[in-house]
C-alpha cells in the first residue's frame, strides 16, 4: 500500500474507475459462467427429469390401482380381480419401461421395481396354489 502513498492524486483518481471496470468484467464473467451452466441444466431437465416425472406420476397411479387390486382379491378371492391386477401390472411394467429408456440413471431404479413385481407374481402363485 505504499504505492499509493507515492502516487499522485490524478493518478489515484484514475485508479478508481479502473478498479471499478475490472470489477465489472470479473461480474460480467462469473454472469456468463452462471448463465451458461443454468442452460445446461435447464437443458436436462426439459429432456430427462420432467417427462420422467410424468411418467412416473402415471405409473405411481397403475401401482396404486394395482395394490387396491391385489388387496381386493385377496379379500373377496376371486380370480377375475387377481387378473386384472396382472394387467395393471403390466401397464405399470410398461410405465417403468419408459422412464428406464429416457436416462440410463433411471435403470436402477427400474431394476428394484422389476424385483417388486416378481415377488408381488410369485405371492399371486402362492395364492393360486392354496385355492
Amino acid at each position: 500500500m505504499s504505492f499509493l502513498k507515492k502516487m499522485p492524486i490524478a493518478s489515484k483518481i484514475f485508479l478508481i474507475p479502473g478498479i471499478a471496470v475490472l470489477s465489472f468484467v470479473i461480474y460480467l464473467l462469473i454472469t456468463i459462467y452462471t448463465a451458461l451452466n443454468n442452460d445446461a441444466i435447464l437443458e436436462k431437465v426439459q429432456k430427462v427429469q420432467f417427462p420422467a416425472l410424468q411418467l412416473s406420476a402415471s405409473t405411481l397411479v397403475e401401482m396404486q390401482k394395482v395394490r387396491d387390486t391385489l388387496s381386493s382379491a385377496v379379500t373377496t378371492g376371486d380370480q377375475d380381480t387377481l387378473t386384472a391386477a396382472q394387467t395393471l401390472a403390466k401397464e405399470a411394467k410398461s410405465g417403468m419401461n419408459q422412464i428406464g429408456g429416457i436416462s440410463p440413471n433411471f435403470v436402477r431404479i427400474w431394476l428394484k421395481f422389476q424385483r417388486a413385481l416378481t415377488t408381488i407374481s410369485k405371492l399371486r402363485l402362492m395364492y393360486l396354489s392354496l385355492w
